[in-house]
C-alpha cells in the first residue's frame, strides 16, 4: 500500500550530527551551511591545522563530544576560515525562523540521505507498532490484562520490553527478550523510508512548556510544514504462515489481524487523540507561556484526526513517551474500571529486576513494573503519563509542537 504524508508541524529526526558555528553563514532569513570538509580545506595557517586538532574536529562533529577543547576549536579554527574560498564551495541554505542574530552555538542536524531529509522506515514502523499496541490493550478485558501482567511482573530486567512478551509468547529465562522474539509477526510488516524530493528545511528554537527560568538554548534543524508531501509504502508479504510458532501464538494472532491498512489507520486515529488528548489535560492543569496557541493547535489536529487520514507524530520533542499500556488503560477506565485497578496493582507494587555482572545473575528492586516507561506518580492522583515539559516551537507568530503530519492513501492516479 502506497501512502503520503503531509507535514503539519516542524518534524526533526536527529541524525545525532551537528552544524558548529564555522560551519556555516547567517542572514537574516537564512543559514547557508558547509561541509565541515570544505571549511578544513580553507584554512590557510598551518599552525591551527594539526592531527589532534583535527582529530578533535570530527570527533565533536560525529559522536558529540562536549570537552572543553571542543567548544574551544571553533575559537581556534573560526577565525582563520578563508571567506574567499569559503564562498567558492558549495553550501546549502536552510530557513532562518530563529530570531537570533550572530548565532553561536551549534544546530542539531535532522537526518538525510543524499542531502535529502527522510523519515526512516523504522521510525514509521514503530509507531505504527505502538498504536496497535494501544488499541489491542485498550479492547483488552480486566482478565485478559491481567493474564499477560502478571506473568512479565515475575520476568522483568532491564531489557525487558512488554511488547517484546506479547509477540514471543513465552518467558525470557533470563536472557535479553528479543532473543525470543524471533517469531515476532512484525518483521514480514516492510515500511520504506520516507523521502521528502521536494523540501523546505528551516532552524527552530526549540522552548519548552512551562518554562519556569529554564532555557535550554537549543536548535534544531527541521523539515518545515511548507515542505511537499512525501510518499512511503507499507508492504505485508504471508510468509508468516510458515512459521507454526507464530499461528500457535495467541498474542501473535491478535497483532496478525491488524495487517490490514484500514485497521492500522484505526488503531493510529485512536492512538493519536488519546495522545493529543493528554497534551490538552496537561495544558489545562499547567499555566505558562503560549498556553492558549498550543491548545488551539492541539485542537486543531483533533479535528482534522479521521480514521481516513489520520495523524500522526514523529521524531525528537514528540511528547508521547508514555507507555501504551498506561494511556490505554488510563483512556478506559470510565469505561472498565476493574480493568484500571489491575494495572495500578502492577503499577504500585514492588517488583525486582534482574541483570548479569560478569557471568552472575544479580537482582535490585525498582519501584513498578512500568518505571522503565518513565512513568511519575508523584504528582497526580493518577500516574502522570508524560514529562513535566513539552517541546514546542514557535515562529513567524505560530506556536506548535514537534512532529505532526497527516497520512492519506495515493489515489491510483497518484501512483
Amino acid at each position: 500500500m502506497k501512502l503520503k504524508v503531509k507535514a503539519l508541524s516542524p518534524i526533526f529526526i536527529d541524525s545525532g550530527k551537528t552544524y558548529i558555528p564555522m560551519q556555516f553563514r547567517q542572514s537574516d532569513d537564512c543559514f547557508e551551511v558547509y561541509k565541515m570538509d570544505d571549511v578544513l580545506k580553507t584554512v590557510n595557517d598551518i599552525q591551527y591545522f594539526n592531527a589532534s586538532m583535527l582529530e578533535k574536529a570530527l570527533i565533536g562533529t560525529v559522536s558529540h563530544s562536549r570537552d572543553k577543547s571542543f567548544y574551544n576549536l571553533n575559537e581556534l579554527i573560526g577565525p582563520h576560515v578563508d571567506e574567499d574560498q569559503l564562498n567558492q564551495c558549495p553550501s546549502i541554505k536552510i530557513l532562518n525562523k530563529t530570531n537570533a542574530t550572530n548565532l553561536k552555538k551549534e544546530i542539531k542536524e535532522t537526518i538525510k540521505t543524499l542531502d535529502k531529509p527522510f523519515i526512516p522506515g523504522s521510525t514509521l514502523k514503530g509507531l505504527i507498532r505502538n498504536a496497535i499496541l494501544f488499541d489491542i490493550v485498550f479492547n483488552m478485558n480486566a482478565e485478559e490484562l491481567d493474564s499477560f501482567l502478571e506473568p512479565i511482573s515475575h520476568n522483568f530486567n532491564r531489557y525487558f520490553n512488554i511488547e517484546d512478551y506479547l509477540l514471543a509468547g513465552k518467558k525470557t529465562k533470563g536472557r535479553n527478550p528479543r532473543v525470543d522474539a524471533k517469531n515476532d509477526p512484525y518483521k514480514f510488516m516492510q515500511v520504506t523510508d520516507m523521502i521528502f524530493k521536494h523540501f523546505t528545511t528551516m532552524v527552530s528554537y526549540v522552548k519548552e512548556y512551562p518554562h519556569e527560568g529554564r532555557d535550554n538554548f537549543q536548535f534544531v534543524e527541521t523539515i518545515s510544514p511548507e515542505s511537499e508531501e512525501a510518499t512511503f509504502e507499507i508492504n505485508i508479504n504471508d510468509l508468516y504462515k510458515k512459521y507454526p510458532q507464530i499461528l500457535k501464538n495467541p498474542h501473535a494472532k491478535v497483532f496478525l489481524k491488524y495487517f490490514d491498512i484500514n485497521k492500522i489507520f484505526d488503531a493510529i486515529q485512536k492512538f493519536t487523540y488519546c495522545t493529543l488528548f493528554e497534551d490538552l489535560d496537561y495544558l489545562e492543569r499547567v499555566d505558562g507561556p503560549n498556553k492558549d496557541q498550543l491548545k488551539l493547535f492541539i485542537n486543531e489536529m483533533m479535528e482534522i484526526n479521521t480514521t481516513s487520514h489520520p495523524v500522526i507524530r514523529l521524531g525528537m520533542y514528540s511528547g508521547h513517551i508514555v507507555h501504551s499500556i498506561l494511556l490505554a488503560v488510563k483512556n478506559d477506565k470510565d469505561r472498565n474500571e476493574d480493568k484500571y485497578n489491575v494495572f495500578l496493582k502492577y503499577f504500585k507494587n514492588d517488583f525486582k529486576t534482574s541483570f548479569y555482572k560478569n557471568d552472575k545473575k544479580y537482582y535490585k528492586p525498582v519501584k513498578s513494573l512500568f518505571t522503565q516507561a518513565r512513568i511519575s506518580s508523584d504528582v497526580y492522583d493518577f500516574p502522570e503519563a508524560f514529562p513535566t515539559t513539552r517541546k514546542y516551537i514557535q515562529y513567524d507568530d505560530v506556536c506548535q509542537l514537534f512532529g505532526f503530519a497527516q497520512v492519506f492513501k495515493l489515489n491510483d492516479q497518484e501512483t
